[in-house]
């Protein structure tokens, strides 16, 4: 099924596991193909937008399924946490 270019802008991405990364921002296509070569996805929280200005790209590679209601992506692209490590002598 084909989705129009502008129903993808604003489009929620989901982890295979269904983590909300959050939602298709722009996207960008090939000249010589004609399709798409890249996914930007921004964070639905607007402080992670502030702190971080961060941006996910997402490779059409990446893609598991979309389809007009979101867009699935493999687990792998969800963001990682990072343990907090006590001070030594804490």
């Amino acid at each position: 099924m084909a989705i129009l270019n502008e129903n993808l802008i604003g489009l929620p991405v989901y982890t295979e596991s269904g983590q909300h990364l959050g939602h298709i921002s722009d996207f960008q296509i090939d000249d010589d193909t004609g399709k798409i070569s890249k996914y930007h996805i921004k964070s639905s929280n607007p402080i992670t937008n502030i702190i971080k200005q961060k941006e996910l790209i997402i490779d059409p590679s990446q893609v598991i399924e979309i389809t007009e209601e979101k867009m699935i992506v493999g687990d792998n692209l969800a963001p990682q946490t990072t343990p907090q490590v006590e001070p030594a002598g804490a």
